[in-house]
């Protein structure tokens, strides 16, 4: 997909997500946060980011009740152009994740994002 920034993915996901939290996160859409640079300039150069996700390490991950759960994941992505242009830096954000069983389903009720950085891209 070639998104204009960090919400178009995150919309996507709407199956994954409560109802009440899809709506925020609809809401604030168009709203720019810090990667807004990185995703013009990947734009530019018809880009695209290679994720890698893993779970963030510490004390993080909480079983709260049987149908309360809270997550962290360590997202780290890079960007490769498709014309060919210079390496683009990428990044790392940490994200804490609620979760909430909703009809037998595991449901993102929130998010917290505790850590943005962007990499120079050597």
């Amino acid at each position: 997909m070639r998104d204009k920034n960090t919400a178009a993915g995150v919309l996507r996901a709407k199956e994954l997500m409560s109802v009440s939290w899809y709506e925020q996160q609809k809401e604030g859409a168009g709203t720019r946060n810090t990667l807004q640079a990185q995703f013009g300039k990947a734009a530019k150069h018809e880009s695209y980011s290679v994720p890698k996700v893993s779970r963030t390490v510490g004390d993080v991950d909480e079983d709260v009740a049987a149908d309360k759960a809270v997550r962290g994941l360590t997202t780290e992505w890079s960007w490769l152009a498709r014309d060919g242009s210079e390496k683009m830096p990428g990044g790392r954000d940490q994200q804490i994740i609620y979760l909430e069983k909703q009809g037998g389903q595991w449901m993102v009720v929130g998010s917290e994002t505790t850590m943005t950085e962007e990499h120079d891209g050597a």
